[in-house]
């Protein structure tokens, strides 16, 4: 799944944006692929990892995926670029790409925007937040935070995603089978939470039950990844 989300951002989403600023001098993707792989220092791209080494716990997914964009898409590593190190960018970067697997609520890469003053480089640079999966909610408060910025994910989740929602017809019934009530769920999951002694929420959850090979995003229900001395988790966090 990273690796076709990472085609898709290549070959398909990037040379649209990339042509309509006129940053696509390329005659086909192929070509543009091509150029990817083996491009110099004066190339007008980088590709920045939302990492996370900024917080106090910081995350690493972001420096994960880059490296899958690296050996996967076989992006030259000359044209990736640590957060700390655009300010020493040359003038001939044009166009700085902000890859992620997630983009949850928006709080992570809201704090990692601030911390490296992000929209100082909006003077001479495009830039672009292309997460691989992007939660709806946290799209709209990174847009409304940033608005020199342009987020493009891969693949967009919204509500109708959540373990919790509610059915359409009946807003009182658990839209996953339209026949248990949503507050009994609820109910019960925090309920088995509490004897476990594992959360049942955190400040990033979104009730999603998203998984990646190499971790899993804090907006997924905590049950699914949380340890605790009566309690194995199915996913790795």
């Amino acid at each position: 799944m990273v690796d076709s989300s990472i085609d898709q951002l290549l070959e398909c989403i990037l040379p649209c944006e990339l042509r309509r600023l006129g940053l696509f001098s390329h005659a086909s993707i192929d070509e543009f692929l091509a150029v990817l792989a083996d491009a110099g220092d004066n190339y007008p791209i980088r590709f920045v990892a939302i990492d996370g080494t900024h917080e106090a716990a910081p995350g690493k997914s972001g420096a994960v995926v880059i490296r899958e964009f690296q050996r996967h898409a076989r992006i030259s590593k000359r044209l990736t670029c640590r957060p700390e190190h655009i300010v020493t960018l040359p003038a001939t970067v044009k166009c700085l790409i902000y890859v992620d697997d997630m983009l949850g609520t928006g709080k992570q890469f809201n704090s990692f925007a601030k911390h490296y003053s992000l929209e100082k480089q909006s003077q001479d640079r495009k830039q672009f937040y292309c997460p691989l999966i992007a939660h709806q909610d946290g799209v709209g408060k990174v847009e409304m935070q940033n608005p020199w910025l342009m987020v493009r994910p891969v693949e967009l989740l919204d509500q109708r995603h959540s373990f919790l929602r509610a059915a359409d017809v009946n807003k009182t019934l658990w839209a996953v089978d339209q026949k248990n009530a949503v507050n009994d769920v609820i109910q019960h999951l925090q309920a088995l939470c509490s004897l476990k002694y594992i959360p049942g929420q955190t400040k990033f959850s979104l009730n999603l039950l998203l998984g990646f090979e190499h971790a899993t995003p804090n907006n997924t229900l905590p049950i699914m990844w949380a340890r605790s001395s009566s309690w194995h988790p199915l996913l790795i966090r």
